[in-house]
């Protein structure tokens, strides 16, 4: 029996390692480049980012050239950079990691048309930067699915301070930090509440009904303690509805008790070591909250634990977004993710689960949009090499890719990178299908930076046809 603890307990030691000291080995990305190969234009104004890998050691700037097709500069589209001659320059200063520009849609396609404007990396005036990976972009005025192409979403380095919410068929994403919500509040059916996970919130049910009692909080309410228990604090990393850490929010207002809220931990700012992370910062302190129903929407009550008197705030469902968001920091809502229709991976830190000894933060994880209608699967490249995949592949009627049913947001999750040595797995990849239906395939091509710095992937995407 010993031997059997002792074999657990160096199996915890090796993942809780695993997920943060690392060595420095890793795929690595160098140079400028767009960070997206293509995207459909939705909003009349989109930024366009321009990304270098390492940070600009210099001053100088980027020269950038365009062609259109069916569209015309002043008429159906502008910069702010002006470019009435096709080209402009886009300055950066040295440190800069991101550069963009504001391409400004003046006219919509009509269905059937091809509108389309291609930005090109012409030249960069350090020639010790090397033009690469995307060196060009393409912007459709017209609403059909992206063929695919590679991106880099900005999860911020090895603090990983981000999270980052891709749409595969527009090849556009969204970025918010990590801190800017506390809890969820669910736009559909059920009366739900969810916890920020990717900050490392608990929250504890109390017997009271009472808001305004003083409260005290409590060490076990947390995750990592090694404590298999610890699992009843959080929400269930599957993502499923049933199984969240606070219980669903009854019509009697009797059933909703208070409860304890452990806030998590900020991020840090402080960059970890080459292929290390830095994702835990400070304690964010403690709250004690109670929700309640009103009418279709939701009111909540928050506090701090030795208050007497609370905060009450109605929270109304938005149907068109699987949550409503608030910061209990901030007092107010908060503009986390897209609308549930568009959006498939959110690149996020992660509060997850080791059997056995409970629940764990975890870095570089990717969940997927399943209450939105996102569903995956993982190929082996020994059963399909990834460019050999085609439509052909797929199982007619495909379960894994059926909506009928619920599916674990964490297909993809951590299982696409290895943290002892610190690398891309390269013997699988993904298939995606998205809300709108659309199947795609994808596989990751980076984790680091040039100088080995986490919080850097990329990927690579292609619609199966």
């Amino acid at each position: 029996m010993k031997k059997i603890v002792t074999l657990f307990a160096l199996t915890v030691a090796l993942l809780l390692t695993a997920c943060s000291e690392d060595d420095g080995s890793g795929t690595h990305r160098k140079g400028v480049s767009f960070a997206q190969e293509s995207a459909n234009i939705t909003n009349d104004v989109t930024p366009v980012n321009v990304l270098f890998y390492p940070a600009a050691a210099t001053n100088g700037f980027v020269t950038i050239s365009y062609t259109a097709t069916n569209v015309a500069y002043g008429t159906d589209f502008t910069t702010n950079s002006p470019a009435e001659g096709g080209t402009f320059t886009l300055p950066f200063t040295a440190g800069d990691t991101l550069v963009k520009f504001n391409f400004n849609k003046l006219i919509n396609a009509t269905e059937g048309e091809v509108k389309n404007v291609v930005f090109r990396i012409n030249q960069i005036s350090v020639p010790e930067i090397e033009i690469t990976g995307n060196t060009s972009t393409t912007l459709n005025f017209n609403e059909t699915a992206s063929s695919g192409g590679s991106a880099s979403p900005r999860v911020g380095g090895s603090n990983q301070p981000n999270q980052v919410y891709f749409d595969l068929s527009a090849g556009q994403y969204t970025t918010s930090l990590r801190t800017n919500w506390d809890v969820g509040f669910y736009g559909g059916d059920n009366f739900r509440v969810v916890i920020n996970g990717s900050i490392g919130m608990a929250v504890k049910q109390l017997a009271t009904t009472n808001i305004d009692a003083v409260q005290t909080s409590n060490a076990l309410v947390a995750i990592g303690t090694f404590d298999p228990a610890n699992v009843a604090y959080i929400d269930n990393p599957n993502g499923f509805l049933n199984a969240t850490a606070v219980a669903e929010v009854s019509a009697n207002d009797a059933d909703n008790k208070v409860y304890l809220v452990n806030m998590g931990l900020s991020v840090p700012t402080i960059p970890a070591g080459t292929g290390g992370v830095s994702v835990t910062g400070p304690a964010r302190g403690w709250k004690k909250v109670r929700v309640l129903r009103d009418g279709n929407g939701y009111k909540l009550q928050y506090a701090d634990l030795n208050a007497t008197t609370h905060t009450e705030v109605a929270i109304a469902k938005d149907p068109a977004y699987n949550f409503t968001y608030f910061s209990l920091q901030n007092n107010a809502t908060a503009t986390i993710e897209p609308e549930k229709a568009t959006w498939d991976l959110n690149f996020t830190t992660f509060t997850n689960i080791i059997e056995g000894a409970g629940s764990y933060f975890y870095s570089d994880f990717v969940i997927t949009n399943a209450k939105g209608g996102t569903r995956v699967y993982q190929v082996n490249t020994s059963d399909v090499a990834y460019d050999n995949f085609t439509a052909a592949n797929l199982v007619t009627d495909d379960a894994r890719l059926k909506t009928d049913t619920e599916q674990d947001q964490r297909i993809i999750g951590a299982n696409w990178r290895n943290v002892i040595p610190v690398q891309l797995y390269s013997d699988r990849y993904y298939i995606i299908k998205d809300p709108a239906g659309h199947i795609y395939k994808l596989r990751f091509t980076a984790l680091l930076s040039q100088q080995g710095e986490r919080g850097n992937p990329s990927f690579q995407y292609a619609l199966v046809q």
